[in-house]
């Protein structure tokens, strides 16, 4: 989805009402009869605006390339790059545009969503309420969006503008926020106005109080307050959930595949006896077309270019392609079409995703007894990829045999990294209910308990408790068959490799990243990779060498595994042999952790100054961020 608009429109977009994009937005228009001031007038008016709070959860995973935000969470971090989007150190700047990767994209929604919010919350007094528990609640609702929101800004971007009310009139004065004061205000509308007042269960796709604590755990984690982090996940998991061990769902029956399998079925996600969701999207191809998004993408960002033609058999023909509708039935490579479908690799995934971070104990991927990574058909590994085409030398054969032996089609060699990898299909089938398999419609996890055991467990580790810690990541451990880990072995590394194997594809990977980096520097605390400082955060920091010890894309990579070559034959890192068709090759900088402030806010807002991160262009012209937040609290 192409980002650039002119920025006089995008300001107006993002910070006056964003239901607009006309070139006459100045103009007048007539009132509409669902102008603001005829829809808000009862309880449903409000109610129909947390319908679309609600939707906009589904920005998170659903949608193509360019529009999933999660996508774009995790090719910033360890496991994955973008497909064609990942020469940073060129193309990652305050002007970034492109249908890869949502970035200044990313900053225009999350303003959207919170204009979202603040309608409700500006409005909220604006009409006599018969009953003040159904104020309270709406409230609640749209105060834990507005909050969920910032909470993801703040850990992109981190200081941004905070607008805390609807804005009913075109403003060029905005100014720069601190992170802290952000979370700050975010943590008190939680404590204060959320937490008790949302239900205990709630319908699908609605906030419970489950998910108030959740995210208020999220919150203070980034405050690095752990003592409420730990209470608030406490109150999550004494509460009415649990992790899923036994077989359910719609595929139960199948012996072909095991908990965790059952765990990522669209369809059991919220099954009334699915325990551990605490929040998910909703997402079903049976809605109105204005209701559900154009599918999940899911197999198409993350499977492999298994059917494309750089995939060669050993005598440089033609090794793989997509099998038409009537060769389904008889045509070797069915399967492969049907789980891999047409995958395109927007996320290409490093070895130390497919192999390395399951290394563990003694254990290989190949042997390890974590159902995450070798249970049933969890996962397609590469040598199941196999030559379909009937006219190949190779036919039947694994078409990595075909591409070690032969050649890969002209293209720049590394790029065959997109067309044959192991795919962990278990977060990635989700068939297509009409058209191309790219992925379908799907409910999807935005918060699950083995997160909230997770989060607690690095609260823990924190607040220099690790007993704690190893207790809660082995509940999370013992469900998946791993073996446990001992309360000395926990550190920030090894949590971060155990949320990969439980939640890659999940959570905000980037943001979970520079919360830690940020912390780390600004309490001076000593990491595995040295100790840092906010003074010299863009030119060295804990997220940047996390990346660069475990992405061996990138030629920086300062891994254990240097040297070591991938099941195709390139040598690790791949670095510059790893080119998509354009010459891009993936590259990153320090400052990159942190993204830049989309540069047409900062041209447009002419009465005020929004700060740009350090590292990029324009940090020249920053002031000094308001440190606190000084809005009238009206609710």
């Amino acid at each position: 989805m192409k980002r650039f608009i002119k920025y006089p429109i995008f300001l107006t977009v993002l910070f006056l009402t964003l239901t607009a994009c006309s070139e006459n937005f100045l103009e007048p228009e007539p009132k509409s009869f669902f102008a603001p001031e005829n829809v808000y007038t009862d309880k449903s008016g409000f109610e129909a605006q947390l319908v679309t709070l609600r939707k906009n959860l589904t920005r998170e995973h659903s949608g193509p390339r360019g529009t999933a935000l999660i996508h774009s969470q995790w090719i910033f971090g360890e496991t994955h790059i973008g497909g064609a989007f990942m020469h940073f150190n060129r193309d990652l700047g305050p002007i970034t545009s492109s249908d890869w990767f949502e970035i200044n994209g990313t900053i225009e929604d999350m303003y959207r969503f919170i204009k979202d919010a603040n309608v409700v919350i500006s409005r909220i007094n604006d009409i006599e309420w018969d009953n003040q528990g159904d104020k309270e609640l709406i409230l609640a609702e749209a105060l834990w969006h507005r909050a969920y929101w910032y909470n993801r800004m703040v850990n992109s971007y981190g200081d941004v503008p905070w607008i805390g009310e609807e804005v009913r009139s075109a403003r060029v004065d905005f100014k720069t926020h601190t992170r802290g004061a952000i979370l700050d205000k975010i943590q008190s509308d939680l404590e204060n106005h959320v937490i008790g007042v949302l239900p205990t269960s709630a319908e699908p796709g609605a906030v419970s109080n489950g998910a108030a604590n959740h995210l208020l755990t999220r919150v203070a984690m980034s405050n690095a307050d752990w003592d409420t982090a730990i209470e608030a996940a406490t109150r999550v998991i004494d509460g009415p959930y649990d992790l899923m061990t036994d077989r359910f769902g719609v595929e139960a029956d199948d012996p072909r595949h095991n908990v965790i399998w059952d765990l990522h079925r669209a369809e059991n996600v919220h099954a009334g006896d699915n325990t551990e969701t605490i929040l998910a999207s909703v997402d079903r191809y049976s809605d109105p077309d204005d209701v559900k998004t154009s599918g999940s993408y899911r197999t198409y960002k993350y499977n492999p270019s298994w059917h494309h033609s750089r995939v060669q058999d050993s005598e440089g023909a033609a090794c793989t392609y997509r099998p038409s509708e009537a060769e389904m039935d008889t045509l070797l490579g069915a399967a492969q079409w049907d789980t891999l479908g047409q995958g395109a690799t927007s996320a290409p995934p490093n070895q130390f995703f497919q192999y390395h971070v399951w290394e563990e104990n003694g254990y290989t991927y190949e042997n390890t007894p974590d159902l995450r990574r070798r249970g049933g058909s969890n996962w397609w590994e590469i040598d199941e990829i196999l030559c379909n085409v009937p006219e190949s030398v190779d036919y039947g054969q694994p078409a990595l045999t075909a591409a070690q032996n032969g050649t890969i089609g002209g293209q720049p060699p590394g790029l065959i990294h997109t067309s044959l990898f192991a795919a962990n299909v278990y977060k990635t089938y989700y068939p297509e209910q009409d058209g191309t398999p790219w992925g379908g419609n799907a409910d999807l996890y935005i918060f699950r308990l083995a997160e909230t055991l997770l989060l607690r467990a690095e609260a823990y580790y924190w607040n220099n408790q690790p007993g704690l810690a190893a207790a809660d990541i082995n509940r999370v451990r013992q469900r998946a068959g791993a073996e446990p880990v001992d309360a000395g072995d926990v550190t920030i590394e090894y949590i971060f490799d155990e949320t990969i194997r439980e939640l890659f594809f999940e959570t905000p990977r980037q943001n979970d990243l520079i919360r830690v980096a940020l912390y780390v520097a600004e309490e001076g605390i000593p990491t595995e990779y040295g100790t840092f400082s906010m003074e010299d955060f863009a030119n060295d920091n804990w997220a940047y060498q996390r990346i660069i010890h475990t992405n061996d894309f990138y030629p920086q990579y300062e891994g254990p595994y240097v040297g070591d070559t991938t099941p195709i034959g390139f040598e690790l890192p791949l670095g510059w042999q790893y080119r998509f068709l354009s010459g891009t090759t993936p590259t990153i900088s320090p400052h990159h952790v942190l993204w830049p402030i989309n540069g047409d806010f900062i041209q447009a807002n002419t009465q005020g100054t929004i700060n740009q991160n350090p590292g990029y262009p324009g940090v020249e012209r920053n002031e000094p961020p308001l440190e606190t937040i000084e809005d009238e609290e009206t609710y």
